[in-house]
């Protein structure tokens, strides 16, 4: 397993730095007020709390995406998707190749009960509270050896937050009573932006925002075949 641990110096740094965070808005997924979901406003990106998919796997779970399916209009959260909303809540981005951060509660309170709030509990016993979650390693050049990576945070024995954790026993197929799937959509997977599209005006990926490439070529064609059935008619 390979880790990287940051210094509490570095922590210090981390969490006076100040910058401003993306702004987060609370979405209902199913029903008026369930609260079970939440946006970007600067990605323009829906995120589904982790809570709602425990025990499903990262290749189970997209046959639920589908018409009719328990996670319509969602889909698999990419690591670059995870790892941008993680650099703006913790306001840091991690050195390229660090594959594991693990933080102490001193140093980072504020990232826990922010990713805490963001995405739910997906176990908690005890004073010990999780919120995880698996995503597929889509990148290859990385080095990182695992198929399945996990981000999240727990208070078990201090605070701390992993980022692209890598473990043996996580695959494609690997399930957990405490882990979720980050899933993430780019408009309608929702009630909320069903309701108000103009919520992910700010996603190049919402099909609001789709431009048809070939709507002006077909406009084209329509005229010039206008053009020839009026020659046509004239030559007759």
């Amino acid at each position: 397993m390979k880790k990287a641990l940051l210094t509490s110096a570095l922590l210090g740094f981390m969490t006076l730095s100040g910058a401003a965070h993306a702004d987060y808005i609370t979405l209902d997924w199913q029903e008026e007020g369930d609260s079970r979901a939440f946006l970007s406003e600067e990605t323009g990106i829906e995120w589904l709390k982790l809570d709602e998919t425990t025990g499903y796997s990262v290749s189970s779970i997209p046959s639920e995406f589908g018409e009719g399916g328990e996670f319509e209009g969602w889909r698999l959260a990419t690591r670059a998707e995870v790892n941008a909303l993680m650099d703006d809540i913790i306001d840091y981005e991690l050195n390229e190749g660090t594959t594991y951060a693990n933080w102490s509660s001193t140093d980072v309170p504020g990232i826990y009960e922010e990713f805490m709030s963001l995405f739910g509990l997906t176990h908690e016993s005890g004073n010990s509270t999780y919120s995880y979650g698996y995503y597929a390693n889509d990148f290859a050049t990385t080095g990182l050896d695992g198929d399945v990576l996990m981000t999240g945070v727990n208070s078990t024995n201090g605070t701390r937050l992993y980022e692209d954790y890598e473990h043996a026993s996580y695959s494609y197929t690997n399930t957990s009573s405490i882990v979720g799937v980050f899933l993430t959509a780019d408009g309608g997977a929702t009630l909320s932006t069903q309701q108000d599209p103009t919520l992910v005006s700010n996603n190049a990926n919402a099909m609001a925002n789709q431009v048809p490439v070939f709507t002006f070529g077909a406009g084209l064609l329509a005229l010039g075949l206008i053009g020839f059935r009026k020659k046509g008619n004239g030559d007759a």
